[in-house]
């Protein structure tokens, strides 16, 4: 999933949780991105992006980040694009964050998963 900011689009701080919608697996070795799959999620847990605020000046697109879904209708309609094991996640950018936003996305350096919805 790639995310187009607006341009010249500077990130925002988070001034309460912001919660949101992001598509996982779930595979015997744990929670994985279906595009990221080799970064492993952990409920609960702070995730932090350190590279985050990389911006391509060609195309307005966050290169790095955490991709998440504004809307539970269209993280479901993502999810499935991908084999059975795809799940919908509520998760959260915690209060602080850095985060862009466009029209269906957030893209942030900080991600909590809070819990799977189905």
């Amino acid at each position: 999933m790639c995310f187009y900011a607006n341009s010249n689009s500077k990130a925002k701080v988070a001034k309460e949780d912001i919660y949101c919608f992001k598509v996982l697996k779930e595979l015997k070795k744990g929670i994985v991105s279906p595009i990221r799959c080799g970064y492993k999620w952990e409920i609960d847990k702070l995730h932090i992006e350190k590279y985050f605020e990389m911006v391509s000046d060609y195309h307005d697109e966050v290169n790095n980040g955490f991709h998440v879904l504004r809307n539970l209708e269209q993280a479901r309609k993502f999810a499935n694009d991908f084999p059975r094991s795809a799940k919908v996640f509520l998760v959260m950018i915690p209060k602080g964050a850095l985060y862009h936003k466009n029209s269906t996305q957030y893209c942030s350096n900080q991600l909590v998963i809070k819990t799977k919805l189905q």
